[in-house]
Parts: structure tokens; sequence; C-alpha cells
């Protein structure tokens, strides 16, 4: 046996190949891993954003629902636009002048509304409110009614 640990001059190309092979592998198996996370986080974090911005939408117009007397809401490439209008013109069908229009959606976002374009009296009525929030490749829809305790006038 000593004689053999005398007679041992190295590794041989063929034990350095086999290594070189093994840590290849291993090499291989870790950047998959690590870019099939990367992938998978960055689909997450756009479904967060996309979610966030739903929530954020949602908050402004059932703010504007619980506070405000008329309101027209619409949606087109603007996102989603509101219009506060004063309590005389609630019955009115027009919409109010373009200027009047706040944004209520980020422009990073492509929201869609797929409920209708409409005057809300929100001492009357319920508004059933639907749309679609698309960021990068991930998207979000939104459905919710917004409600507010009614009065009688």
């Amino acid at each position: 046996m000593i004689k053999y640990i005398k007679n041992n001059q190295g590794i041989t190309l063929v034990e350095l190949i086999a290594a070189l092979a093994l840590v290849s592998m291993v090499a291989i198996l870790i950047m998959t891993t690590l870019g099939i996370g990367f992938k998978h986080s960055i689909a997450e974090s756009n479904k967060t954003s996309a979610q966030q911005e739903a929530n954020l939408i949602v908050s402004k117009l059932m703010n504007q629902h619980r506070k405000g007397d008329c309101y027209y809401i619409k949606g087109g490439s603007g996102g989603i636009m509101i219009a506060p209008v004063s309590s005389t013109l609630c019955t009115s069908t027009t919409e109010p002048p373009a200027s009047s229009f706040k944004p209520v959606s980020d422009t990073r976002f492509n929201v869609t509304m797929t409920s209708v374009n409409q005057m809300i009296n929100p001492t009357k009525d319920d508004y059933t409110f639907a749309a679609a929030v698309k960021y990068k490749n991930a998207t979000y829809k939104i459905n919710t009614i917004l409600t507010r305790y009614k009065t009688t006038n």
C-alpha cells in the first residue's frame, strides 16, 4: 500500500475531464434554476403591480362615489377618467367637457373599462364597475359594485 502512494504522480487527463464535466453539469443546473426563479419573480412582480393599480383605481372610485354628489365615468385610450358634476346636472345624459375629466389610472398601465360610460348619482344608484388592468404581460380583472348609503330626496 505504501508503494502505491509513493508512485502516485498526479491526476490523469481522463480524471481531469471527468471532474470538469461534473462541475459543468452542476453549474448548468444552478444557472437553470436561477433563471427559472428570476423569470417567475418578474412575472409575479408584474402581477402584483397590476393588482396594486387595480386596488388604487377602486379606492379612488370608491372615494368619489362615497363623498361626491354626481360624477361621470368613462374609459378610453387614456385609461379611466371621472368628472365631478353638480347635483343639478345629475339627470343629464350628456358627457361633461373634456377639461373637467381627471385620470383615475396611471398611464404606465393599460386599463380597459368594460362597464358602460355613464353619469352616476351615488345617492340613488349603485354602480357595477368592471375593468382589466394590464401591466407588461400580467392582467388583473376588476369586478366590483360601488355602493353608498341611499337618500330619499
